[in-house]
């Protein structure tokens, strides 16, 4: 079984947070300063219909940003399941290796 740790829903960053510890409102990712305590960064979001799977939940009118929802589950992905953020050079580079003798 693989480790499931959250990541940022914008840069997808591991987020270092305490294992059952509340995430504050104003806490932000330490890499691109997206808001945690936002949808995006909740398990009940749904990404492909972009809205709240929980249905009592209210939406707030911006779901990327820090909001109230007593409904909040801080989501954890799989950290094999995310391909690791590439630049263009890096990517070319790894490209050119692959044609090197």
């Amino acid at each position: 079984m693989s480790a499931q740790r959250p990541r940022c829903w914008q840069c997808r960053t591991v987020l270092e947070l305490d294992a059952g510890r509340p995430v504050g409102r104003s806490e932000t990712c330490p890499e691109c300063d997206a808001d945690i305590r936002s949808c995006r960064s909740c398990g009940n979001w749904d990404n492909d219909n972009r809205t709240c799977r929980e249905p009592t939940a209210e939406l707030p009118p911006d779901a990327e940003r820090r909001n109230f929802c007593g409904s909040f589950q801080l989501a954890a992905a799989k950290v094999e399941a995310v391909a690791p953020k590439l630049d263009a050079m890096n990517a070319k580079e790894r490209l050119e290796a692959l044609f090197k003798k």
